[in-house]
């Protein structure tokens, strides 16, 4: 399974519809995950830093990203 809030990605759902999902890797809950894919074992999520801040481009604001890997769960809220 895969799901993913960027347009056009495979596995696509709107960030609301996303709510009622859980997303493990390697048995360890994941935040701020932007797609997640068990057949590829990937996570690409939001970087975070010291105190577990989000990291900003300091340019533009965007958050930076970052890609992980490792045995992905993604289980569905019942």
């Amino acid at each position: 399974m895969r799901v993913s809030i960027v347009e056009g990605d495979p596995g696509y759902m709107p960030p609301g519809a996303t709510i009622g999902f859980k997303i493990l890797l390697d048995g360890e809950e994941q935040n701020a995950c932007v797609t997640a894919d068990e057949e590829q074992g990937l996570i690409v999520r939001y970087k975070r830093g010291e105190g577990g801040k989000l990291l900003a481009v300091a340019l533009d604001g965007d958050l930076i990203r970052e890609e992980v890997r490792g045995k992905v769960e993604i289980i569905r809220a019942a």
